[in-house]
């Protein structure tokens, strides 16, 4: 699949806002995923090839170390998986509705809006939800595939460019998000982990929160089918069964003792320095949101 590719635009990282909007309240079956305490971290390719690796705001090729973390070794790593990522988005037909520009919109357009207002944009004919392999169109009932989506509270995309018009549905943009964790605290020094709050592992790794495809939202199960088969080592996986609303799952987490459990990723024994914080989960549905427990 490698060939001559047009040049692959960073998209940095960004907050978006954390309170209630109108697809919220549409949104069932929701699921809590652990949230790491690490640095925003990301690969992206377009050729599956070149694998480029970038934090928060800025990209990281030729640089040998980030926060600590030898890159060269790192890249080295995960290239394999993200590698075999890109290979089965451009092999099986279940991700073409990602993969056909023609047949979807861009992400990009419901990230810019942030002012907690209708989250239509002028000329749109309806919103819709994905919700657990099907699609609840606000408006018209179930449709086939979803063209919108928007993620709350916590470390997401804010697509801020726009997508070429010369591009056609060949062309795939690959961005998988996540964080960068560990290096320290366990055997070795912890001076040298990135954080001290929760100690997870001596070496780096790397924890997938999200998958972008042509600046395409995965959903939640997509990502696990997905990250399962590259081989991904860590990646956001439900922490119980779904619920059908927000106020019931926060609900399930504050009853369960899972808020101040100690971490699934971490290598430490004991309790201190790994149990979860107020910030210890992200909430989304088995579709396509996200927000941040308090």
């Amino acid at each position: 699949m490698a060939g001559n590719k047009h040049k692959m635009e960073f998209v940095p990282m960004s907050k978006i806002m954390k309170t209630t909007t109108f697809r919220d309240l549409r949104c069932s079956d929701w699921v809590a995923t652990e949230k790491i305490h690490g640095a925003s971290f990301q690969f992206f390719t377009n050729d599956g090839i070149n694998i480029h690796m970038a934090s928060r705001r800025r990209v990281l090729d030729g640089e040998k170390s980030f926060q600590k973390c030898d890159l060269v070794e790192f890249h080295s790593r995960y290239h394999g998986h993200v590698n075999r990522l890109f290979s089965l988005i451009g092999e099986d037909s279940r991700w073409t509705v990602y993969t056909d520009r023609s047949r979807r919109s861009c992400d990009a357009d419901d990230d810019r809006d942030n002012d907690g207002g209708n989250l239509i944009g002028e000329g749109a004919k309806c919103c819709e939800l994905k919700i657990i392999g099907k699609v609840i169109d606000g408006n018209n009932g179930i449709v086939d595939y979803v063209t919108t989506d928007h993620r709350l509270g916590t470390d997401v995309i804010s697509s801020e460019h726009d997508i070429s018009t010369n591009e056609t549905h060949d062309d795939i943009e690959l961005r998988v998000y996540g964080e960068l964790y560990g290096g320290g605290g366990v055997h070795e020094n912890v001076s040298s982990a990135l954080q001290k709050e929760i100690i997870y592992s001596d070496e780096f790794r790397f924890y997938v929160f999200a998958i972008s495809i042509n600046r395409k939202w995965l959903n939640v199960t997509e990502l696990n089918d997905l990250c399962k088969q590259a081989g991904f080592p860590y990646y956001a996986t439900p922490v119980c069964e779904p619920k059908a609303t927000v106020k019931e799952l926060v609900c399930w987490l504050t009853e369960s003792g899972f808020m101040t459990s100690k971490s699934r990723f971490t290598d430490k024994d004991g309790d201190a320095n790994t149990r979860h914080k107020k910030t210890g989960t992200q909430l989304e549905s088995t579709g396509d949101k996200r927000k941040e427990a308090d």
